[in-house]
């Protein structure tokens, strides 16, 4: 399996104020979260996470990555101009369950990267089908631990449900 990415858990600002070359700037962090724990609030700046600058989606998510396999991270931050840093706990993004079904996490190697696979199978009754899923145009990830109530993660619930075996894949990019 590959390594889980950090969980965040900061709410950021929508998409064209969300990021520039000084930083993420945050709306908010959910509670309990690394963000929270750091003590992110609306109008910071995000500008490092373990160690890596954040000025694009592209070096969040790959901050993120990094992260997920240590125990603690230093998160710097921009607020009212003054430069803070914090160390905090690293959350893991949570796996999939779906009760009555075997969630399976694995990959395949495509030119040299890894691209993150989860088939969900289910643990009794007659599988109906396979449905293959590759996400749509923007390069987010198919993991949806951390958001379980999202509607493709409810779709793929519902597949599963019905006794369709699921694969889902991660796209470069």
């Amino acid at each position: 399996m590959l390594p889980r990415r950090a969980l965040l858990g900061a709410w950021l600002a929508p998409d064209l104020e969300a990021f520039s070359d000084q930083g993420v700037r945050v709306v908010g962090a959910v509670p309990g979260s690394m963000a929270d724990a750091a003590g992110l609030r609306d109008g910071d700046r995000m500008t490092s996470l373990a160690g890596l600058p954040l000025r694009s989606m592209v070096e969040l998510r790959a901050a993120l990555r990094g992260a997920g396999a240590a125990e603690k991270i230093e998160l710097c931050f921009e607020r009212e101009g003054a430069v803070m840093t914090r160390t905090v706990a690293v959350h893991s993004t949570p796996v999939e369950e779906l009760v009555g079904h075997e969630v399976i996490y694995d990959h395949i190697e495509v030119d040299g990267q890894r691209l993150r696979t989860i088939t969900t199978e289910p643990l009794t009754g007659a599988v109906q089908g396979l449905i293959f899923m590759v996400q749509g145009i923007a390069c987010e990830t198919v993991d949806l631990g951390a958001i379980p109530d999202a509607p493709i993660a409810r779709l793929v619930h519902d597949w599963a449900m019905a006794g369709y075996m699921t694969l889902r894949m991660d796209k470069r990019g």
